[in-house]
């Protein structure tokens, strides 16, 4: 019979080196099984990046994918998305004193993304 080893192997390596690359193989894979993926995530990340600009946090870098991430960032422990600071946040949690005004803030950002999918 065949000797299901060899394909075990291959499977096990395939899935390592995926996880040392962050994701960024079955990422590939993902979008060339589905086209309109990498139209949803640029319309997701322009969601953040647009009301955290409006709601004056700084964008400090954005990835629209785990490949874009780990050749911006050299590093697979970067995943895509976008980066932001907060003022008011870090401000508030160096105090331990974060009002829900602050975290509303906060939220509205991170929620931005599932908006502009809807939205587009």
């Amino acid at each position: 019979g065949i000797n299901p080893q060899p394909l075990f192997a291959a499977t096990f390596a395939s899935v390592l080196a995926d996880q040392l690359l962050g994701g960024a193989a079955s990422e590939k894979v993902m979008w060339t099984i589905n086209p309109d993926m990498s139209d949803r995530v640029l319309k997701h990340e322009a969601g953040h990046l647009l009301v955290a600009h409006l709601l004056g946090c700084p964008v400090q870098s954005v990835a629209l994918g785990n490949y874009d991430a780990l050749t911006k960032e050299k590093s697979g422990l970067v995943s895509a998305g976008t980066s932001f600071f907060d003022p008011q946040l870090n401000a508030a949690s160096q105090k331990g004193e974060i009002t829900r005004s602050v975290l509303d803030r906060f939220s509205i950002i991170v929620m931005a993304g599932i908006a502009a999918e809807a939205l587009c």
